[in-house]
């Protein structure tokens, strides 16, 4: 009988770990300068032509999480807390996530599609999170959120204790001076030897992150993580993850879509490329993902379906992929 063709036919070297993060100091230790993620991003709100290029490498990642684990430690997370997170493909969230791993608290992941008040507030009471994360643009959109917050307006939500900004201050919003950035928090260090304590009791059947599922019925629903459904989900999808220097892969979402897992890079030590999710990743702007996958040289790629269509129907692109 034949072998499924989603049934890996060699060991990843990932499956002697029991969490991503010990795979993450291995990657930084043996690959100093070598790139993990290549973000492709706009230079501003109504700039779609002109996109900047940012690399960072593994040792980046495993230097800036743990600096801003410690100071989710002075912020009064504890592991076993929960962190929500609502906000579009940028650098600054691979630093939240590996530092959540880290420190044992959950990433709750929120569609971006429910970004308003009054369905944010039932999701962060549902997962009683303590600490709510944004980037600049959902902060303009939760503007009113932010400032209830600050003023203690907010007494439905008694387990929230912070909210912090991915990357900068919306210049054109009045956001009260209470409000960190995460380039701000990193520069807090003192807990550092805690962290490393802290993630040396990780257990594999911890909960990890919370995953948000499409559904028919219009409401969120949620998919939690283990950190070995992490690591066996990447164990999954090895053979068709680039295999050798040079090689890229690309994903179109993924911190909100578990099959673009943005864990991918540490399994063969070769780069992901994510574009700016605020572009909007759909037919509108199928020739900004053609533009980016060719200047890349994407060699492997994860999309959804209706994407994988126009780009086998898109010849004249003469796009040449080992694995879609």
């Amino acid at each position: 009988m034949a072998k499924p063709s989603y049934v890996c036919s060699e060991e990843p070297p990932c499956l002697i770990y029991n969490d991503l993060i010990h795979l993450l100091e291995e990657a930084a230790e043996e690959n100093d300068d070598k790139s993990a993620y290549i973000f492709r991003l706009k230079e501003s709100a109504s700039d779609t032509d002109s996109l900047n290029r940012e690399v960072i490498r593994f040792k980046d990642i495993a230097r800036k999480s743990l600096a801003l684990a410690a100071s989710f430690l002075e912020a009064g997370l504890k592991p076993g807390d929960t962190l929500a997170i609502a906000a579009y493909n940028c650098p600054e969230w691979l630093y939240v996530e590996y530092a959540c791993l880290r420190i044992k608290v959950v990433m709750i992941r929120v569609p971006i599609n429910i970004i308003d008040q009054n369905a944010l507030i039932p999701t962060l009471r549902k997962f009683s999170c303590r600490l709510l994360v944004v980037d600049e643009a959902v902060a303009v959109k939760l503007q009113s959120f932010i400032n209830n917050f600050s003023h203690g307006l907010l007494t439905d939500l008694k387990d929230l204790k912070n909210i912090v900004i991915l990357n900068k201050l919306p210049i054109s919003s009045d956001i009260p001076p209470s409000i960190q950035t995460v380039s701000t928090m990193m520069k807090h260090t003192t807990e550092a030897a805690n962290v490393l304590q802290i993630q040396n009791t990780i257990d594999p059947e911890e909960i990890a992150v919370v995953f948000p599922t499409s559904g028919t019925t219009g409401e969120p629903k949620y998919a939690a993580c283990t950190h070995f459904m992490l690591i066996n989900w990447s164990h999954i999808g090895y053979t068709f993850r680039p295999k050798y220097d040079g090689e890229v892969q690309f994903s179109d979402r993924p911190f909100i879509w578990l099959s673009g897992n943005v864990f991918n890079p540490l399994l063969r030590r070769t780069a992901m490329v994510c574009l700016d999710t605020t572009l909007g990743i759909g037919k509108e702007n199928i020739e900004t993902v053609y533009k980016v996958i060719d200047e890349e040289k994407v060699t492997n790629a994860a999309f959804p379906p209706y994407l994988i269509h126009n780009i086998k129907n898109g010849v004249e692109h003469n796009l040449r992929f080992r694995h879609l």
